[in-house]
């Protein structure tokens, strides 16, 4: 088994920071070999973890390279913000995170952050270098810095990106359930019409006998699908191609986003999406002491839908010419109804953070409950239609059956 190699920087007596390259079976020991050596270890970097003894072939997991999950960067935050709560410095912070975190990309990345902050960078500055941060992280973690809240900061960014990860993976998984029943369905059916009818037509035919009327027209289906499947499927493989470019050209996406926003129910849970999205954000870098207009250019990258995110663009332009915010986002189909007029009341009143908390948590309730809706008429309409699928091609391929024993 090949012991583990470590690429650390460590600072010596005299305060220089000196970076090598050296093995140990372990974190601990690599700080104790240092230490033995009086220098101080500030950050490291595992090299070599996996090996095979027969000939100490090294073995890479192509894993290392993906960036960390959502969920893994929000517990490195609330870490962090626990870390420097208690009085820990910055730098030593970010080391305990390293060394607990299970996620080697994360690991790296905070070594990084730590190399990068000693060069004289800030938090904010090395976190905007790495795209698991989102923008409103990045954003929160430079004001944190510049008031000295950045414990409390770092709280708000673990909070708003968890609201924002399970309002998503709720989205997917109404999604997912139809999309995999209704995958595994087409498979079997298709199956059973391209392979198995087709034998069983033959050996009807052998012994001279005709198929049943509803075998046939599932026949005559299965014909036209060899003889026109390609060409069926070289459209089809064209149009998702001229709608991926269509959707990357900038008019085309914001048509198309505009367009998706009007559909029933989906169209309402995106809407409730980005009026979340854009109430919660705003909450908390107000909060936090964000000027509006850098919150607002903060709340447009965040937006996925570009027609949304153009509402906000246009919102900004009138705040800084001196207009209201609530004017742009009154907008119809887009955000909804209630985020205009509340935005208002916040305005008048000076309370602008506690009124868009309380529009997140109305439209949270309204987002889960639209969910939960949609999940409601989306299953009962894929069991009947897979249903009905499947037991056309069922009921044709029993009946050949029967009519094949006489």
């Amino acid at each position: 088994m090949v012991m583990p190699e470590y690429s650390y920087l460590a600072r010596d007596d005299s305060g220089k920071m000196q970076r090598g390259r050296v093995a140990a079976d372990s974190a601990a020991a690599l700080r104790s070999q240092l230490e033995s050596r009086g220098d101080k270890l500030v950050s490291f970097t595992a090299e070599t973890e996996v090996g095979l003894a027969a000939g100490g072939l090294n073995v890479a997991n192509p894993l290392n390279s993906l960036p960390p999950r959502s969920m893994t960067v929000e517990i490195a935050l609330e870490q962090l913000a626990v870390l420097l709560r208690s009085g820990i410095g910055l730098l030593q912070s970010i080391q305990t995170v390293a060394e607990q975190t299970t996620s080697k990309s994360l690991r790296k990345i905070c070594e990084q952050l730590s190399d990068d902050i000693q060069d004289g960078d800030s938090l904010a500055d090395s976190m905007q270098r790495h795209s698991c941060f989102p923008p409103i992280v990045v954003q929160l973690v430079r004001v944190g810095e510049s008031t000295g809240n950045l414990d409390l900061v770092l709280d708000r960014a673990a909070v708003q990106m968890t609201s924002r990860r399970e309002n998503m993976s709720n989205v997917r998984t109404a999604m997912a359930y139809p999309a995999f029943v209704g995958t595994a369905a087409v498979l079997i059916a298709g199956y059973l019409v391209v392979f198995v009818i087709p034998e069983l037509q033959k050996f009807l035919s052998s012994i001279g006998r005709k198929l049943p009327a509803l075998t046939q027209s599932l026949m005559d289906v299965s014909t036209w699908i060899r003889v026109h499947g390609l060409t069926v499927g070289v459209l089809i493989v064209f149009a998702l191609i001229a709608t991926f470019m269509t959707y990357r050209w900038p008019p085309g996406r914001e048509f198309i986003d505009r367009w998706s926003l009007r559909i029933p129910i989906l169209g309402t849970v995106l809407r409730l999406g980005g009026t979340v999205t854009f109430a919660s954000s705003m909450a908390v870098m107000i909060r936090s002491g964000i000027t509006l207009s850098e919150a607002l250019i903060t709340v447009e990258a965040l937006h996925g839908n570009k027609h949304l995110a153009e509402r906000v663009a246009a919102a900004r332009e009138i705040v800084i010419e001196g207009g209201s915010l609530s004017q742009p986002l009154a907008e119809k189909h887009a955000f909804m109804p209630m985020l205009s007029r509340m935005v208002a009341i916040g305005e008048s009143t000076g309370d602008l953070d506690d009124v868009l908390e309380q529009v997140t948590k109305f439209h949270e309730k309204r987002l889960q409950a639209t969910i939960k809706q949609l999940g409601k008429l989306i299953e009962p309409a894929t069991i009947i239609t897979v249903g009905g699928i499947v037991g056309y091609v069922y009921l044709a391929f029993f009946m050949a059956l029967f009519a094949a024993g006489g």
